[in-house]
């Protein structure tokens, strides 16, 4: 049996109608999440990379949100691949130096790689790292693969406040060198009301 038709608004406007598909076995909707939906408009992007981290040492890596009412809804995950690591994301940081401005995609390909928000590794951080300014942290070892949160993108998912700086540091906790391999996701989104 195929999906049956109805229709539903997508606007203000009358003339703003469109088909909604229902399966015409169960009478489920027939549709995408929120997040694949910005996907497919193009405002969704990710960052991927890896990181070389020495026994002992820090790796920092900077989120920086622009000045407007896009705003980020971001999902942060990572592995390690040795050592015990102390994870944590501050917000409200300040820096001396940005450090090195990675690449970020635009997961629509065709779409062309126009984010606003701003990735960069190693910054040089002259405040705000301090306790109260963390948002999540925790400990993680050898081939842990997490995200903040939970098992869904309703349970990870941080709406970023505008103009503001963001850290995440994995500080290897003194027991060997390793890997650190992290992504981010997230799409921009302007708020309708």
């Amino acid at each position: 049996m195929g999906a049956e038709i109805m229709m539903g608004t997508w606007g203000s406007r009358v003339s703003e109608i469109a088909p909604i598909k229902i399966d015409g076995i169960t009478n489920a909707m027939a549709g995408i999440t929120y997040p694949h939906l910005e996907l497919h408009g193009g405002t969704h992007y990710v960052y991927r990379s890896y990181a070389s981290v020495s026994k002992n040492a820090v790796k920092d890596i900077l989120i920086v949100t622009p000045d407007s009412t896009k705003f980020g809804h971001f999902i942060v995950g990572f592995s390690f691949t040795g050592g015990q690591t102390l994870l944590a994301l501050y917000e409200g940081v300040t820096t001396s130096n940005d450090g090195t401005e990675k690449t970020v995609r635009n997961r629509r390909r065709p779409t062309g790689d126009d984010a606003t928000l701003k990735i960069y590794q190693d910054p040089t951080v002259s405040g705000g790292a301090v306790a109260e300014n963390i948002l999540q942290d925790g400990v993680f070892g050898i081939n842990d693969k997490k995200s903040f949160g939970g098992g869904d993108r309703d349970n990870e998912e941080i709406i970023l406040n505008p103009a503001t700086k963001y850290l995440l540091r994995a500080d290897e906790l003194d027991v060997a060198a390793m890997y650190y391999n992290f992504f981010f996701d997230w799409y921009e989104h302007t708020d309708k009301r």
